[in-house]
């Protein structure tokens, strides 16, 4: 099981202290009825990948573990999504840019990751996003009374993923902010990472 907590500042920061997500309420056993503290564990690495200047990182994520079930929680910072090295602050401009703009896949995932080489990557992260369509419309619903509406311009393929991305970035100027942020409450919800 992994919990996305909030890490505020930056990767380096992250890096400086990853023991910074270890509190009281994410050592709270969600196994448990008595929410016992959870065991420090030891840690995992996994790579993240972020938009310029810090492209790639070997991320050190901590293990907590129930004593009493044998089970494990990983406390994943929010600039990270669960099961993908690519972040938030890579996903939201790319599904804005192919969604809302019309930009094509590998040209939008380039722009924010240079290094891209191969189209199936940025068809992994759009179709990803896509199979998510059912339960982001029901986070979407449970926090804004009302979704906007695509332009009439965009193509009917396009118009309902368009409309996802406008409702997560409504109201946001940053567009990797408001990813960062509506990911970590998703994924509280749903168990599921963005794509």
């Amino acid at each position: 099981m992994q919990i996305i907590c909030p890490a505020s500042g930056v990767v380096k920061s992250y890096l400086a202290d990853p023991d910074v997500l270890v509190s009281e309420q994410t050592r709270a056993c969600p196994f448990c009825r008595d929410q016992h503290a959870l065991q420090l564990h030891g840690w995992y690495f996994r790579y993240g990948l972020f938009p310029q200047p810090e492209p790639e990182r070997r991320l050190p994520i901590r293990r907590l573990l129930c004593v009493h079930t044998g089970r494990t929680v990983s406390l994943l910072p929010d600039f990270c999504i669960p099961r993908r090295q690519h972040g938030p602050a890579i996903l939201g401009p790319f599904l804005h840019a192919v969604f809302i703009q019309g930009i094509a896949l590998l040209v939008a995932l380039r722009s924010l990751r240079p290094a891209v080489t191969c189209h199936s990557v940025a068809q992994s992260l759009r179709n990803g996003f896509a199979r998510r369509q059912p339960q982001l419309r029901v986070y979407l619903a449970q926090t804004f009374p009302r979704l906007p509406e695509a332009p009439a311009s965009l193509p009917p393929g396009r118009r309902s993923l368009a409309e996802l991305v406008l409702a997560l970035t409504q109201g946001r100027s940053d567009i990797a902010t408001a990813f960062v942020q509506h990911g970590r409450f998703f994924h509280r919800g749903f168990q599921l990472g963005w794509a």
